[in-house]
């Protein structure tokens, strides 16, 4: 700063890679002559700044400005870069000595000397780590932009108001991409080595009214791509892509992520403190991807109408993190460096300072027209709806649908679940993902929580079979018909924040419905009515000295049989340093003709240092706590204790990464028997050929089961033990594969074992093909029969499923997937429950009598094409065909029960939709 006042000239820092170690230079420039570096010099000298020198010409730059990203960066990365760049840097002796990220170059010009060498006679100066870079833009497309250090943490961003009219295309062709700065010193964070990053990328941000523009040229063989094109939302595949994550609230209290893999396919979601990542969003935003002959370019615009943001007059604050995935290394690079093993993420993010951005008023609708076409009655139904959107402000929104239509154009995975547990389905209907974030209490509410899952508002129950209605005496029903979704009228939603307090409202109707049953021969309608649900959720939260939170929520389901409220407190708090994590909630449920109940848990994180953590897990559920009418909890009447600890290194030789993981937990329901209790360790290994081993091995001491017996009671099952070994060669190559086995003792007596894989083809970046099995065998699996009586089984699962996934391009694609679960089970010995809290008794052997064996088969087969005309615009043909044999103890095989299930369908539909998003 001293320096940039008296010689009145922008400085900006460059990273060298110097045979005596890595530096950080303060530069002037770039100059388009030798005179015109030499002017600078003189007058540096003049004014004490003995120890500077001429950079010569550097190979590493480019139209696009420095590149102190990561490592030499050729010109041809940047489309229409000049062959020749003469760039003259002056800096000062005010240096630093702490690892950079780029190379300087030398030539045979008489004042280059060593360029990765300082004169003898500078001093170097360690940086203070609180010190930031700042940009310091002079104006879009106005010459040179300078870094400045400072202390701060801002980084100014460029207001270009020319920047609409760049075109999404991947190709960065527009002149205002040229006098950008590149932000950011990418590091390598998975593995967690934090060693500078070994490919440069170049990132260059602008904003305009519309929204934030964002360019990252990637340096990278182009041989080594990894191209894989896929439906939205499949973050997880292991390919080149670039993703940045937005705090949009400034201040690390929820934000959002936009993830443009090469090819162009693209996922989105959430994030809430500090790092719980949701893909349940969709938002329409633009991005293109393009290859270079160096690597590939990534282009994005988020327009701010779909972020949601405090209101601001003037300055604001978002924080920033952009990582890049590497497939062929399978590693990661981010910028700010924040890998999974540091405690804090989101209230750790870069902070970036714009002025002026208060998004103008902005709707969206989306009306639809569908056809579903029944094949096995021959009928057919039209609909036609929409779903509205209204953003008054930054700060406010609401949606509405009406006439919704909720048609089967996603497919739910075939389960077979014979316990007394309920499955969970996520949800997969627009309308409810938008803006899900509010209504989530704790990191609890994902389906991959290590402390079991709890939703206070599971949306999948909106819509959802309707209340079983009375059944007069003689009539005769197709109970699968009362298991089919209902119908809604309408649903509206509201969004909003004030000051530290965000806000959700959700109300929506279901529509009656009616059956048809048959007495005596003749057809009479039984009907019910749809249910009122409802929700309101409010957040205080402070982000000053580390993150503090307190919520509250209630949900309310109305029906005239009965109406079902619950209402939750929660509350947040992470140190400054995300030493400490603490989550609690409390919760009391009123359903009609039931008790209060109450029920709640904290979960507390501890983060010593760097790859590893302890957490501990305290839970109380009554038996009277019932959340599930509009909610998800696995189960009540249950108190829990449970401790895990996680540590990773990436610090050794023959390793990429090591992963270890240990489990100690114990569960009581509240009459006191021990239910649940578990010891478990696993230990994940990456190795540098880019395979991977996973090894788990688990102890279950006997405990009290209470639930499977559907209410008969409690029984004791034995001691257990169990082996999981799994095996992943390398994701990254056109044919992979995986495979699983594992090995666990049954309740009483016996052993399971199970033999699964997968295998992944890619012939062409457009098709993917994937073959998944697994094979499980038993001979003692427990099931209740009825009343108190239970018997074990000898049998046999084969699961199979195949999916082939053809991209016309990133836009349109089309899936054929078939899943099937079947299983084959022959009785072996019969049990009573005698003697409640004691182990079962056997009464007799099954002698061979088939009568009690049984065989189930589940199919679903579907066909989908889709084109994204859009942005959230989209048409959909979708064929799906559902199909499951009833229960038969004829010993069949497993070819012949597909046969059979295939020929026998119990849905068969047709459905074509159209939505198109129109808006402002």
């Amino acid at each position: 700063v001293e320096a940039t006042e008296a010689l009145k000239i922008d400085l900006l820092v460059k990273g060298a890679r110097t045979r005596d170690g890595y530096f950080y230079r303060v530069v002037a420039g770039p100059y388009r002559t030798r005179d015109d570096a030499a002017g600078t010099l003189e007058r540096a000298r003049t004014l004490g700044y003995t120890g500077v020198w001429v950079i010569a010409d550097s190979a590493t730059e480019s139209r696009f400005g420095g590149t102190d990203t990561g490592s030499t960066v050729k010109q041809s990365m940047v489309p229409g870069a000049p062959t020749t760049v003469s760039t003259r840097r002056v800096p000062t002796a005010r240096e630093v000595a702490v690892p950079s990220l780029g190379e300087a170059s030398t030539n045979d010009n008489e004042d280059a000397r060593d360029q990765t060498k300082p004169p003898s006679d500078s001093k170097l100066h360690k940086l203070r780590r609180d010190a930031q870079l700042q940009r310091t833009p002079r104006g879009p497309n106005e010459g040179p932009v300078s870094l400045r250090v400072k202390d701060g943490t801002e980084i100014t961003l460029v207001r270009s108001e020319t920047g609409e009219s760049v075109t999404i295309d991947g190709k960065l062709e527009e002149k205002v991409w040229e006098n950008l700065p590149d932000l950011g010193t990418f590091v390598v964070t998975s593995p967690d080595t934090m060693v500078p990053a070994p490919l440069a990328t170049i990132v260059r941000i602008f904003y305009t009214e519309r929204g934030l523009y964002l360019a990252a040229l990637m340096e990278q063989d182009p041989t080594t791509l990894v191209e894989r094109l896929s439906s939205r939302d499949q973050g997880e595949l292991n390919r080149d892509y670039f993703s940045l994550t937005l705090d949009t609230s400034g201040e690390g209290r929820y934000g959002f992520f936009f993830q443009l893999n090469l090819g162009d396919s693209i996922s989105d979601g959430t994030i809430l403190p500090e790092r719980q990542y949701s893909r349940d969003w969709d938002g329409a935003w633009y991005g293109a991807s393009s290859r270079t002959d160096d690597g590939w370019i990534a282009e994005l615009l988020i327009p701010w109408s779909l972020l949601t943001m405090p209101k601001s007059k003037g300055e604001r604050v978002i924080g920033f993190y952009a990582t890049r995935k590497v497939a062929y290394l399978n590693e990661s690079y981010s910028w700010p460096g924040l890998p999974y093993t540091e405690p804090r993420f989101l209230s750790a993010f870069q902070p970036l300072l714009m002025e002026g951005v208060d998004p103008r008023q902005e709707y969206s609708v989306y009306p639809y027209v569908s056809s579903t076409y029944d094949n096995l009655d021959g009928s057919a139904d039209y609909r036609i709806g929409a779903d509205i959107f209204w953003r008054p402000s930054s700060d406010f929104q609401i949606t509405a649908t009406a006439a919704p239509d909720f048609g089967n154009v996603e497919s739910d995975a075939v389960i077979v679940n014979l316990t007394a547990f309920e499955s969970f389905y996520p949800e997969k209907r627009l309308f409810f993902q938008e803006g899900q974030e509010i209504f989530t209490t704790s990191s609890r509410s994902s389906s991959y929580s290590s402390y079991g899952q709890l939703k206070l508002l599971h949306t999948r129950r909106i819509g959802g079979p309707p209340i079983r209605p009375t059944i007069p005496e003689g009539v005769e029903i197709d109970y699968k018909v009362l298991n089919q979704p209902t119908e809604l009228r309408g649903a509206l939603k509201a969004i909003g924040q004030r000051g530290r307090v965000r806000y959700g409202v959700l109300g929506a109707m279901e529509s009656d419905s009616d059956f048809t049953g048959l007495q005596a021969s003749e057809y009479v309608s039984i009907g019910q009515e749809g249910r009122d649900f409802g929700a309101f959720r409010a957040i205080y939260e402070s982000s000053g000295n580390g993150y503090r939170a307190l919520g509250y929520m209630t949900t309310a389901v109305l029906h005239r049989s009965q109406d079902a409220h619950v209402h939750a407190l929660d509350g947040h708090y992470l140190t400054e340093n995300g030493t400490w994590n603490v989550d609690v909630q409390a919760i009391t449920s009123d359903v009609a003709d039931s008790s209060q109940g109450y029920g709640g848990f904290a979960d507390i994180r501890y983060y010593p240092r760097r790859g590893i953590s302890h957490s501990l897990s305290l839970d109380y559920f009554d038996r009277h706590l019932d959340i599930n009418d509009a909610g998800y909890l696995r189960r009540n009447d249950s108190k829990s204790i449970g401790y895990y600890m996680r540590y990773r290194r990436s610090d050794l030789a023959w390793l990429k990464q090591s992963y270890t993981r240990f489990s100690l937990s114990s569960g009581w329901n509240i009459a006191g028997e021990n239910t649940s209790s578990g010891l478990r360790v696993s230990q994940s290994l990456s190795f540098r050929n880019l395979t991977s081993l996973m090894m788990d091995a688990e102890f279950y001491p006997s405990r009290i089961e209470d639930r499977n017996s559907f209410g008969n009671g409690s029984y004791r099952i034995s001691d257990r033990l169990g082996f999981d070994l799994d095996y992943f060669s390398d994701t990254s190559k056109r044919f992979f594969y995986m495979i699983r086995a594992d090995w666990q003792q049954e309740d009483i007596e016996g052993n399971r074992y199970r033999l699964g894989g997968s295998v992944v083809w890619r012939p062409t970046d457009r098709l993917t093909m994937s073959l998944d099995g697994r094979y499980t065998t038993q001979d003692g699996w427990l099931l209740h029969r009825g009343d108190s009586s239970f018997a074990t089984f000898a049998a046999n699962q084969w699961s199979p499923s195949l999916g082939v996934d053809y991209f016309v391009s990133a836009k349109q694609h089309l899936r054929f997937a078939v899943q099937w679960v079947a299983i084959r089970a022959k009785e072996n010995l019969r049990y009573e429950l005698l003697v409640p809290g004691s182990p079962l008794t056997v009464v007799m052997d099954s002698g061979g009598d088939a009568n009690s064996d049984f065989s189930i088969s589940r199919l679903n087969v579907q066909l989908r094409y889709r084109w994204e005309i859009a942005p959230l615009s989209d048409l959909f043909v979708v064929y799906t065909q559902n199909a499951s044999l009833p229960s038969s103890n004829d010993r069949r095989g497993f070819a012949s029960m597909f046969s059979e299930t295939f020929d026998n369908p119990l849905a068969e539909q047709l459905v074509v939709k159209l939505r198109y998003r129109f808006g402002s």
